[in-house]
């Protein structure tokens, strides 16, 4: 593609502009195609930090529960899109080797990758989106979390991003809340004492959902298993 039919394309406009692809234009070609690109309609999008995700509402519970029930009946319908040829993939990890000529490639530690996770998801949603996030043990010596997300959101129609969220507390009560729809209809209703296998970040935002979701009395135990 020319240098013109790109310009053209970008701007939506089938005029002719010379400007780029003659190389002989002079500072006010140049002037008026750089106008016309400044001239583009904006693209506006907003970007959440975890203290906005926050107060956007992403810690409650209740409602994740309420959202991950709906999510599971549009799985159920098939008005989903996920990434690969059958629309159904998890997504697409980078991994790295455990030799490479490249001094600089990072080094196959341990949970060390990148990952993309594309999906659509229809229903009163009707928007696309995508985590995405690099993982590094290490990231613990340096006061990080093990992994570090972030998620786009696009509108389906336009493929505009609507918002970009920093993902670590979306993701986290996301997968907390998946048990608690769970529990919510398999939990007996007079269970008092929960079981968790694990006692990380999952672990209590699982049982934030079981506690939001399944009890009017307070729960009297918790057993913690470890797998060694």
């Amino acid at each position: 593609m020319s240098d013109q039919s790109l310009l053209n394309e970008v701007t939506g406009s089938d005029a002719a502009v010379n400007t780029l692809s003659t190389g002989h234009s002079s500072l006010a070609d140049l002037a008026s195609a750089t106008d016309r690109v400044a001239a583009l309609p904006s693209i506006d999008f907003i970007y959440l930090s975890e203290p906005d995700m926050i107060r956007a509402g992403v810690t409650d519970m209740p409602a994740c529960v309420d959202s991950m029930e709906e999510m599971f009946g549009l799985l159920h319908r098939g008005d989903y899109r996920m990434a690969g040829g059958n629309n159904n993939q998890h997504g697409a990890i980078i991994v790295f080797p455990d030799d490479s000529p490249f001094p600089n490639m990072p080094k196959p530690t341990a949970d060390r990758r990148f990952m993309a996770m594309p999906a659509y998801l229809g229903g009163s949603f009707r928007t696309a989106g995508m985590k995405w996030y690099g993982s590094n043990i290490e990231n613990r010596d340096k006061g990080l979390p093990r992994s570090i997300l972030t998620f786009v959101l696009n509108d389906a129609d336009t493929g505009a991003p609507l918002a970009y969220m920093s993902a670590n507390l979306l993701s986290a009560y996301r997968t907390g809340a998946v048990p608690g729809v769970g529990a919510r209809h398999l939990a007996r209703k007079d269970s008092r004492v929960v079981g968790i296998v694990g006692p990380g970040v999952m672990a209590r935002t699982s049982l934030e959902a079981f506690m939001a979701t399944c009890w009017v009395s307070p729960v009297t135990g918790l057993t913690l298993f470890f797998i060694m």
